[in-house]
């Protein structure tokens, strides 16, 4: 029952990288079910912009972009962020990284916290197959299937869509959120128009609605299951569902920038 558990921590996670890595599917938590519901983090809310050097005037219509903004933003405070791409500078070996473990926007607490959420999975199973408690072991390779099968649609679905006709130049917004709260961005216009134009998530196609299905009701039915397993091998899945979302939960605490299209907002 503790695995279809409405928290957040999967989603935060989602919205924080900007995308989700491979090395996700080892990282088990109640609510990984609900990681598709990562697209509209912001609660409604779309805030106005003001080009400062043009007077123009628009809205932010990235929701994660808008969460970012309303986490690190303070009444009467203007916060400046600087938007910083990173994707033209990684090589081939970093591309390579970013695809199994989001870095770019993470430090040493935040890494050594996801590791170990990680890692624990494969103590867990160990132990299982030692113990012999094949439905333990079932129930936990049905989890890593469904939280597969969300990192493979959240990754098809957070390529970046259309944000306009490319432009050189500096870009200086200035974003007033609800509070009294007011943000100025900063950085290259491809860069901020990347990170503040249109949705971060793509609307699911008629085929990932039907995975997307299939994964929450796997996650269900491992609720169902998990009763068949040894008292020991329940106290294991318990422990390290609970255990995993204090870790990503920690991981998401000390993460303090937003990864979004190959950019980095600090």
């Amino acid at each position: 029952v503790v695995s279809i558990a409405d928290l957040s921590t999967v989603s935060q996670r989602t919205i924080m990288t900007g995308t989700a890595a491979l090395l996700d599917c080892l990282n088990l938590c109640p609510g990984l079910h609900r990681q598709q519901h990562a697209s509209d983090p912001n609660k409604g809310e779309y805030p106005a912009a003001v080009a400062m050097d043009s007077g123009y005037v628009f809205r932010i219509e990235n929701p994660a972009t808008v969460h970012y903004l309303q986490k690190i933003s303070k009444t009467a405070h203007l916060t400046v962020v600087e938007v910083t791409n990173i994707a033209n500078r990684m090589s081939g070996m970093d591309e390579v990284w970013e695809m199994l473990f989001a870095t770019a926007n993470a430090n040493a607490i935040s890494i050594m916290a996801y590791m170990i959420a990680a890692s624990l999975i494969i103590a867990v199973i160990v132990l299982l197959i030692l113990m012999r408690d094949w439905w333990g072991l079932f129930v936990i390779l049905m989890l890593i299937l469904a939280r597969t099968l969300n990192v493979i649609l959240i990754r098809r679905r957070s390529h970046l869509g259309w944000s306009g006709a490319s432009e050189y130049g500096k870009s200086d917004l200035l974003v007033l959120l609800n509070q009294d709260r007011s943000v100025r961005i900063q950085g290259n216009i491809d860069d901020v128009k990347a990170v503040t134009s249109g949705r971060w998530l793509q609307d699911m196609k008629s085929f990932e609605s039907s995975v997307a299905a299939v994964a929450t009701v796997l996650v269900y039915l491992n609720a169902a299951l998990a009763s068949n397993a040894t008292e020991f091998g329940k106290v294991l899945l318990i422990l390290l569902l609970v255990v995993s979302a204090g870790l990503l939960a920690v991981a998401n605490q000390w993460t303090k920038k937003l990864q979004m299209h190959g950019n980095i907002l600090e």
